[in-house]
């Protein structure tokens, strides 16, 4: 296949919201900006949704934990669940060290430390990403624009998807172009999130964070302009973030009334999600935790309407919903002392919109994360398999 008459250089930016794209003159001032509707969940859903062009409920990610018992890296715990007596944050680090030893995965989070689970249900969970999104097969059967562009046989280059000295925006500003680049390039920056959960994104660490990423967005487009390939700049986050305020959960729902141990559960930054196998305790759990006033249990209507229904419970059968401007601090990543900023709130705050900058116009209506995948394989000439959710950005025609 002929590669595109212009090279791609494509720039995701993880957790950069819409309106903070105003202190970055070189995108803000693209042909095109535009704010793109999120997902309802965290940056995992996102990945596969943009990647793929298929919403969540098609592709399969909603958190980063699931209940899968037949899969699950910890199922070599099951004999020694009897320790759930004893259970301690110890146990947790222990256990998750060496499960780490024998069982890899090559996804952006690993396997992380389960740390505010019940022991007894450990072996239980397993990781729903097992792969990173560049990699081959990250959501076989499902094809990502890696996957097609392989298939394809077409050159990429991907910038920054390392861990180390060249991760992220280090990784972007130490890229040279080659004299021929690839048809696609791929950079990654992660900084963005990382510094805003830490600090917020209206702050002065985040504002010199964005500024050294704009500018190394623009020398790299201004390098290969130089070269004679002045490339097609495509630039896209995932969501935004909000300030937010951290409530631990687990004296809260005590001083409530709601023993959250008594049940299977993982604690997201604003999610409880909860397996509970008995119709009428589930009933009863639903109103005892809509009752709280953080929150409320996302109803079938509303897991519909944001394409997050799953055919199996894999994600929890009650999946509380915490509302601005709360952040569970308690959770099963850890203690969440720096948290200052979170994001997995409804995607119907514009706080939690995502944003898409170009040097190409783009077409009028609104525009989801799962555009990204259609936009990219248009301008890249590789076809667009029918049946997509999303639809390309651009109007080239």
């Amino acid at each position: 296949m002929p590669p595109p008459p212009r090279p791609v250089l494509a720039v995701f930016l993880d957790g950069l919201g819409a309106d903070a794209i105003e202190r970055m003159p070189f995108l803000a001032g693209q042909a095109s900006v535009r704010r793109m509707r999120t997902e309802l969940g965290y940056s995992i859903t996102c990945h596969a949704s943009m990647y793929t062009g298929l919403r969540p409920d098609r592709h399969g990610l909603w958190f980063v934990w699931q209940r899968r018992p037949e899969t699950s890296p910890f199922r070599w715990l099951r004999p020694f669940r009897f320790l759930d007596a004893v259970d301690n944050l110890p146990m947790h680090v222990v256990a998750t060290k060496v499960t780490r030893r024998f069982v890899r995965t090559t996804s952006w989070f690993g396997i992380p430390y389960p740390v505010h689970v019940r022991w007894r249900d450990l072996p239980d969970l397993d990781v729903a990403e097992r792969k990173l999104w560049t990699d081959p097969g990250y959501l076989a059967p499902a094809s990502t624009i890696f996957d097609l562009m392989r298939a394809a046989e077409m050159p990429f280059e991907v910038v920054g998807m390392a861990r180390g000295p060249l991760a992220g925006l280090a990784g972007m500003e130490a890229w040279q172009p080659p004299e021929t680049p690839s048809p696609f390039t791929y950079l990654f920056a992660g900084d963005v999130d990382h510094a805003s959960h830490a600090h917020g994104q209206g702050s002065a660490a985040v504002t010199e964070v964005l500024g050294r990423v704009d500018a190394a967005i623009a020398r790299q487009v201004r390098a290969m302009a130089r070269g004679g390939a002045e490339p097609v700049l495509v630039a896209w986050s995932d969501h935004g973030h909000h300030d937010v305020r951290r409530l631990n959960p687990l004296p809260f729902l005590r001083e409530h009334g709601f023993e959250l141990r008594r049940y299977p559960h993982v604690i997201d930054t604003n999610f409880i999600r909860l397996w509970i196998d008995d119709p009428d305790e589930r009933r009863r759990a639903t109103d005892r935790l809509n009752a709280l006033g953080i929150g409320h249990v996302l109803t079938d209507t509303e897991l519909d309407a944001y394409r997050v229904r799953m055919p199996d419970d894999r994600y929890g059968n009650v999946i509380f919903y915490v509302e601005l401007p709360h952040a569970l601090s308690h959770t099963i990543w850890g203690f969440g002392r720096r948290l200052a900023s979170g994001h997995g709130y409804l995607p119907d705050h514009a706080g939690s919109d995502a944003f898409l900058a170009s040097n190409l116009p783009a077409r009028e209506g609104p525009l989801d994360l799962v555009d990204v995948a259609p936009s990219l394989l248009e301008l890249l000439g590789l076809p667009v398999e029918p049946g997509l959710d999303g639809r390309s950005a651009w109007e080239l025609r």
